[in-house]
């Protein structure tokens, strides 16, 4: 918009000058003469907005295409704008969200070809289990059943919107002791345990802490499936971020299989043990929840030759 109204100001200052000079020197040639530069005057003041609004609406002409395309469904428009158009950002902005539409509508398909799959087992397990009449396995598959519907529902309606307002600053040092804590239990046979560097002892990040602690939970509850006889939570950070991990001794990920753990309903069996593997639904959200954070996360192998999920989050400076 800075490109427009410069053309604008330059209009004006050539506006001023023209009047200038008709009202020093047209004055004194009398009406007929008086009469042709006034028109003279007009035709060049209404060339030259044209000639200035000219390039703004035919962009704007091209903004109103690009919006019809993406009602019709196409997010592969070919509309170009050039970068030193006053509505270049609005063009941008307009790329971003089809963009962003575009991954919406994909995810929301691959989710729901997914749901009827993953539906099945369940339902196929509480059936079997009505006709033996066996309580047991039928509780155990409502549950099964329950737990995919709940984390379904969390992870479709998720918005980085309904953080906004749950966004608070603390020691996460403090906060993680507190958790771990939470999840210790003496009559495990797994160890769990904390650690946290020097550096670590005093800094703060903003997290919305209902949905952060979701997302530890889901790693922890990863790490307790597959790993054999411990587990660290761990606590490091440089000068802009801090780094969370979970590591298990378990088997591992495959370095060629970590970029599909984080979609929906993958599920590893080659590398986890097929008997303990979940719905697949988990990791999908920590991915979420933590770019919802404006974090990353990384898979690595732990110092046991397990799983290390590690966490980075903005470190927030008051």
């Amino acid at each position: 918009m800075l490109k427009l109204f410069a053309r604008f100001y330059f209009l004006m200052v050539v506006l001023v000058v023209v009047v200038a000079l008709f009202s020093n020197s047209v004055f004194w040639y009398g009406e007929h003469f008086r009469a042709a530069w006034f028109i003279v005057f007009i035709v060049v003041i209404a060339a030259m907005m044209l000639a200035s609004i000219y390039p703004f609406y035919h962009d704007f002409r091209k903004l109103e295409k690009l919006a019809h395309q993406y009602g019709e469904g196409d997010f592969t428009p070919s509309i170009k704008i050039s970068p030193y158009a006053a509505l270049y950002r609005l063009y941008k902005n307009l790329l971003g969200m089809g963009d962003r539409i575009k991954g919406l509508l994909s995810a929301q398909q691959e989710l729901t070809q997914a749901i009827s799959h993953e539906l099945k087992t369940p339902l196929a397990r509480l059936k079997f289990a009505i006709k033996l009449r066996d309580e047991a396995e039928a509780n155990d598959a409502i549950n099964d059943l329950d737990n995919l519907i709940s984390e379904l529902l969390l992870y479709s309606n998720f918005q980085t919107t309904q953080l906004m307002t749950q966004f608070e600053t603390i020691q996460i040092k403090v906060w993680l002791e507190h958790f771990v804590t939470e999840k210790t239990s003496p009559n495990s046979s797994i160890q769990l345990s904390f650690a946290a560097n020097k550096a670590a002892e005093m800094i703060t990040v903003s997290i919305a802490p209902v949905y952060f602690k979701k997302a530890l939970e889901n790693l922890l509850s990863n790490a307790f499936r597959y790993t054999k006889s411990q587990i660290k939570i761990s606590l490091t950070s440089d000068d802009t971020f801090c780094f969370i991990s979970v590591a298990d001794d378990g088997p591992g990920i495959p370095e060629a299989d970590r970029a599909e753990v984080f979609e929906p309903f993958v599920s590893l069996d080659a590398s986890r043990n097929k008997e303990l593997s979940g719905h697949g639904l988990g990791l999908a959200l920590v991915q979420r929840i933590v770019h919802a954070h404006q974090g990353t996360i990384n898979i690595h192998t732990s110092s046991w030759n397990g799983a290390e999920f590690v966490i980075g989050l903005p470190l927030s400076h008051q």
